[in-house]
């Protein structure tokens, strides 16, 4: 069975900010998903995001708490081996959001990211009783798939949901230090 409105997906994990002496903050989503089953809002049971399928947009922002009003940078790598996807971007933006996030982390608050892709055409539903092979993994259902989706964001978050993730974050020496 197909589903025809789609829902965003959001996957999280942990953040790992890195430092630098000169230029912005660097930080590491790796994986910034792990390829398994999301408990998404929107969608009935867990779903999975098909990483054999995923397109990343060209430009893809990184903000904070998934509101594009709070942008603190944004993705310049990205790496899907059919099995996870790592990110990696610059803390670019020059506004409050970016100095809370790299703030905390001088602090040791330790983020997690969360990706923000919406399904490409339909999203598959995968009944009780029957076994799918994504993503290098077997699944049970009942789970939806979304065989196709675009990465366009990522979320520094403070709570994430995938706990197979992590981000690192290199940042700068603390200028309030």
């Amino acid at each position: 069975m197909l589903w025809k409105k789609q829902k965003p997906i959001r996957a999280e994990s942990a953040a790992q900010i890195l430092a630098s002496q000169d230029g912005p903050a660097t930080f590491i989503a790796s994986p910034a998903y792990s390829g398994g089953i999301l408990k998404v809002a929107g969608y009935r049971f867990g779903v999975i995001m098909d990483l054999a399928g995923l397109s990343v947009n060209k430009k893809v922002v990184a903000n904070l708490d998934h509101d594009i009003k709070k942008r603190v940078g944004h993705i310049t790598d990205h790496s899907n081996d059919g099995k996870s996807l790592s990110l990696s971007g610059v803390m670019s933006a020059d506004n409050d959001h970016s100095r809370e996030v790299l703030g905390s982390h001088h602090q040791g608050f330790s983020w997690d990211v969360s990706i923000e892709a919406i399904p490409v055409g339909k999203v598959e539903m995968v009944k009780a009783g029957q076994t799918v092979f994504v993503n290098g993994q077997t699944f049970q259902g009942p789970v939806e798939i979304a065989r196709k989706s675009n990465l366009y964001g990522l979320g520094f978050v403070s709570i994430g949901a995938d706990v197979e993730n992590a981000v690192s974050i290199a940042a700068m020496e603390d200028p309030e230090k």
